[in-house]
Protein backbone atom coordinates (compact mmCIF):
# COMPACT_ATOMS: atom_id res chain seq x y z
CA UNK A 1 0.00 0.00 0.00
CA UNK A 2 1.19 3.53 -0.86
CA UNK A 3 0.31 7.09 0.31
CA UNK A 4 0.32 9.97 -1.88
CA UNK A 5 1.07 13.29 -1.05
CA UNK A 6 1.73 16.53 -2.48
CA UNK A 7 5.60 16.01 -2.37
CA UNK A 8 5.09 13.04 -4.69
CA UNK A 9 6.29 10.71 -2.78
CA UNK A 10 4.82 7.69 -1.92
CA UNK A 11 5.92 5.52 1.67
CA UNK A 12 4.25 3.16 4.05
CA UNK A 13 6.63 1.70 6.84
CA UNK A 14 9.95 0.59 4.57
CA UNK A 15 8.28 1.12 1.42
CA UNK A 16 9.03 3.61 -1.09
CA UNK A 17 8.68 4.73 -4.69
CA UNK A 18 9.38 8.31 -5.88
CA UNK A 19 8.15 9.98 -8.84
CA UNK A 20 9.72 13.00 -11.24
CA UNK A 21 12.59 13.28 -8.36
CA UNK A 22 16.34 12.91 -9.34
CA UNK A 23 18.74 11.35 -7.05
CA UNK A 24 20.70 14.22 -4.65
CA UNK A 25 24.05 13.88 -3.41
CA UNK A 26 25.50 16.02 -1.18
CA UNK A 27 29.41 17.73 -0.72
CA UNK A 28 29.84 14.30 1.47
CA UNK A 29 28.89 12.40 -1.64
CA UNK A 30 25.97 10.32 0.52
CA UNK A 31 23.17 10.46 -1.41
CA UNK A 32 19.87 11.03 -0.37
CA UNK A 33 18.86 7.11 -0.36
CA UNK A 34 21.98 6.10 1.25
CA UNK A 35 20.83 8.02 4.29
CA UNK A 36 17.11 7.62 4.49
CA UNK A 37 18.07 3.76 4.44
CA UNK A 38 21.22 4.09 7.39
CA UNK A 39 18.15 6.23 9.65
CA UNK A 40 14.97 4.70 8.48
CA UNK A 41 15.26 1.73 11.23
CA UNK A 42 15.89 4.18 14.33
CA UNK A 43 13.63 6.88 12.77
CA UNK A 44 10.82 4.13 12.86
CA UNK A 45 11.35 3.11 16.78
CA UNK A 46 10.68 6.83 17.62
CA UNK A 47 6.70 7.54 18.83
CA UNK A 48 4.46 8.35 16.57
CA UNK A 49 6.38 7.59 13.48
CA UNK A 50 4.54 5.26 10.98
CA UNK A 51 7.13 6.08 7.32
CA UNK A 52 9.99 6.89 5.99
CA UNK A 53 9.85 8.59 2.75
CA UNK A 54 11.82 10.88 0.40
CA UNK A 55 10.12 14.07 -0.94
CA UNK A 56 10.43 17.55 -2.34
CA UNK A 57 10.24 21.10 -0.44
CA UNK A 58 10.90 23.88 -2.58
CA UNK A 59 12.26 22.34 -5.22
CA UNK A 60 14.97 20.34 -2.93
CA UNK A 61 14.83 16.76 -1.78
CA UNK A 62 13.92 16.08 1.73
CA UNK A 63 13.60 13.39 3.54
CA UNK A 64 10.06 12.82 5.03
CA UNK A 65 9.20 11.26 8.25
CA UNK A 66 5.28 10.47 8.44
CA UNK A 67 3.51 10.57 12.03
CA UNK A 68 0.20 9.73 13.39
CA UNK A 69 0.34 12.92 14.82
CA UNK A 70 2.45 15.80 15.56
CA UNK A 71 3.27 16.87 19.36
CA UNK A 72 5.08 19.65 21.19
CA UNK A 73 8.96 18.75 21.47
CA UNK A 74 8.42 19.74 25.00
CA UNK A 75 6.67 16.42 25.64
CA UNK A 76 9.26 14.35 24.07
CA UNK A 77 12.80 12.82 25.82
CA UNK A 78 15.90 14.49 23.72
CA UNK A 79 16.02 11.01 22.50
CA UNK A 80 12.42 10.69 20.90
CA UNK A 81 12.66 14.22 18.99
CA UNK A 82 13.09 13.41 15.31
CA UNK A 83 16.27 15.42 14.13
CA UNK A 84 16.06 18.50 11.74
CA UNK A 85 18.80 16.93 9.48
CA UNK A 86 20.24 13.84 8.91
CA UNK A 87 23.62 13.70 7.94
CA UNK A 88 23.69 17.03 5.22
CA UNK A 89 19.68 16.10 4.15
CA UNK A 90 16.56 18.56 6.01
CA UNK A 91 13.89 16.62 7.51
CA UNK A 92 10.34 17.31 6.99
CA UNK A 93 7.81 15.74 9.53
CA UNK A 94 4.28 15.31 8.58
CA UNK A 95 1.23 14.36 10.38
CA UNK A 96 -0.80 11.91 7.95
CA UNK A 97 -2.78 10.26 10.87
CA UNK A 98 -3.24 6.20 11.17
CA UNK A 99 -2.47 3.97 8.31
CA UNK A 100 -5.32 1.07 7.39
CA UNK A 101 -5.06 -0.92 4.20
CA UNK A 102 -8.18 -0.63 1.83
CA UNK A 103 -10.33 -3.83 1.31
Amino acid sequence: MYLHDRYQCFVVGHQHARVGATVGKRMSGMSIESVKSKHENELMELPNVIGVGIGQREGKEVIKVFVTRRVPESSLRPEEIIPKNLEEWETEIEEIGAVTAEP
